[in-house]
């Protein structure tokens, strides 16, 4: 990504005679507090971010912090960051806090917690002099220098390694004691390989072009504010590509955020805004496109992001397969519709929301039962196809199952028309009474009101409505289906079953909040091949229709073959089209048959 802003650079430490001289602070204690008082570099990181950002800071230590961490350990942090800022609580020992924490030190696990309170207590380092006795001061830094050391020798591409872990105790700890106390040789020699494991760090976990993989989203926020302080720490950390990656995730960071901009594909109370952390991401490593979008999705000023300029906005849609991860949106505007899927694991997540509200979040699950067994679906997810322009973002994803059965899975946004496609299509080589079950999770807000005469099902909330279409049951809830669109326990459950080789099983959401007073209709079309009409598991299509708007919808689950339905020929394997005024289909998006 060609970036055209750049940081500031952060004053480095100047080398004073003293810095020269190799301390012994044990031997020469006096000398050593008098030293660290007089000192004027360098500046604690509260001070380097302010002066980039241009504003009073937000502890940066605390940033992406866990909303479930320890009560205990966000008191020790904002304690020792008020030391480090020269005011201390009234009732803080800090001798007594030290003792306390270094004896417990040998039975704790090197996790994110520890790792935060050693951080904390390495920047107060400098400032606890005073307060301490030379052997309490002493072996609080030998603790940090044996962590550190510890963390260096754990190999960061262990199947079981923790890579938050591994980048806060191996890279940014042995950094933070090298830039706070750079006149001892111990910490000083410690950046070096401190940069080289951060560097591998950010190479790793991102994909080229900044984004996560899916399995690291939960730790996506303090993993972003461990690599930025470093940034703002020592400018040298990174190498040119962990740089570039950088400056990538600023954008990617961005994509990954609801319009509050807590987290998508997140719990809610586990991934809270925070503004001084993407400020610092945007004006540390974001480009006049990065800020513009912040600017419109996240409605940063353009006094706290740095100009955004009149830049052309990139696009709000990305996708990896590296990454596993998916992010449909139909543009930068908060109200706008998205889609965003993780699918590391064989029952994926997936978020669905729009109008600045979330509508459904979580592991979408479904049953596919074969003449009523259940069959195995370990197997993981591949991609069969990823399309995107003006019109539709699309993905298509597929994997097997047991007993020579496979599944397909479509999802599709609609960006101009608002609305959102989840599908499966259940593929065999036999026929079989087929059955596909699926439940996601409602988001918190939304009420349920299911229509009284037909199967169309409302999401309500206080400032907007969602509507579910279950396309492959019959409108009218007098007719009889074999299935149902439901919302039990928190959650929204669709069915479809019939016999045949093939089954497919779809959902629509209406997500455009000017037509949800607008009648709707749905009917399912009649297919045919060579003047035979083809049966449900050879293809299927629909017609819908909310107030004047309509669509078309064909699928083809058997071999390609020339069929068809309204009056068009298509040997498509997937089309999705709009009627337009003067009655003719305009297709938003037409996919071959492999």
């Amino acid at each position: 990504m060609a970036s055209t802003t750049r940081a500031p650079r952060a004053r480095e430490p100047k080398a004073s005679k003293r810095q020269k001289t190799a301390f012994t602070p044990r031997e020469n204690w006096q000398e050593w507090v008098q030293h660290l008082a007089a000192r004027r570099e360098p500046q604690t990181l509260r001070r380097l971010i302010g002066e980039q950002i241009d504003q009073r800071v937000r502890q940066p230590l605390a940033w992406g912090l866990p909303t479930d961490t320890p009560a205990e350990t966000t008191r020790l942090l904002d304690q020792l960051d008020r030391v480090t800022r020269g005011k201390p609580r009234s009732g803080f020992q800090a001798a007594v806090e030290a003792e306390s924490w270094l004896a417990a030190l040998a039975t704790r696990p090197a996790d994110h917690v520890l790792a935060w309170e050693a951080l904390a207590w390495t920047g107060a380092l400098p400032s606890l002099a005073e307060s301490l006795s030379a052997d309490s001061w002493n072996d609080l830094l030998d603790a940090l220098l044996q962590l550190a050391d510890d963390a260096r020798r754990e190999p960061l591409l262990k199947p079981d390694s923790n890579l938050l872990v591994h980048q806060l105790l191996a890279g940014e700890l042995p950094l933070t004691l090298a830039g706070q106390l750079p006149e001892l040789p111990a910490c000083r020699r410690l950046a070096g390989p401190a940069r080289k494991l951060l560097t591998l760090g950010i190479c790793e976990a991102l994909d080229g072009e900044g984004l996560p993989h899916a399995s690291n989203l939960a730790r996506l926020r303090p993993l972003l504010a461990c690599w930025i302080r470093c940034r703002v720490l020592d400018p040298k950390c990174f190498n040119s590509e962990a740089r570039t990656q950088l400056e990538w995730l600023a954008r990617q960071a961005i994509r990954l955020c609801r319009p509050d901009g807590s987290q998508l594909l997140s719990e809610l109370e586990q991934s809270d805004w925070c503004g001084p952390l993407f400020k610092t991401l945007l004006q540390v490593a974001g480009d006049a496109a990065d800020r513009s979008a912040a600017a419109r999705w996240l409605r940063l000023e353009a006094g706290q992001s740095g100009k955004s300029g009149k830049r052309k906005l990139p696009d709000p849609t990305v996708y990896s397969a590296w990454s596993e991860l998916a992010v449909l949106r139909s543009d930068w505007a908060p109200r706008s519709t998205y889609l965003a899927v993780a699918f590391d694991r064989p029952r994926m997540r997936c978020e669905v929301g729009s109008d600045r509200q979330s509508w459904l979040g979580g592991d979408w699950e479904t049953d596919f039962l074969v003449d009523g067994q259940a069959v195995d679906q370990a197997s993981v997810w591949e991609e069969v196809c990823w399309f995107s322009d003006e019109d539709v973002d699309y993905l298509e994803l597929e994997r097997p199952l047991s007993d020579q059965w496979r599944v397909q899975r479509q999802m599709l946004l609609a960006r101009r028309d608002g609305f959102v496609l989840l599908c499966d299509a259940l593929l065999g080589e036999r026929p079989a009474e087929l059955s596909c079950r699926s439940r996601i999770p409602l988001a918190d807000e939304p009420r349920v009101y299911p229509a009284k005469q037909t199967r169309e099902l409302l999401l309500r909330t206080e400032t907007g409505m969602a509507r579910c279409l279950p396309l492959a049951l019959p409108e009218w809830r007098i007719q009889p289906a074999s299935g149902e669109l439901c919302a039990d326990a928190r959650q929204l459950c669709w069915e479809t079953s019939g016999r045949g080789r093939n089954l497919f099983h779809p959902l629509l959401l209406d997500l455009d909040r000017q037509r949800m007073d607008k009648e709707c209709t749905w009917r399912r079309l009649t297919i045919g091949e060579q003047r035979q009409i083809q049966a449900a598991d050879v293809a299927v299509g629909y017609r819908i229709q909310i107030g004047k708007k309509q669509w078309m919808l064909y699928r083809s689950l058997a071999a390609a073959a020339n069929r068809t339905l309204l009056g068009q020929n298509y040997s498509n394997e997937f089309v999705l089209a709009r009627f337009t005024r003067d009655g003719t289909c305009e297709p938003l998006i037409e996919i071959e048959s492999a």
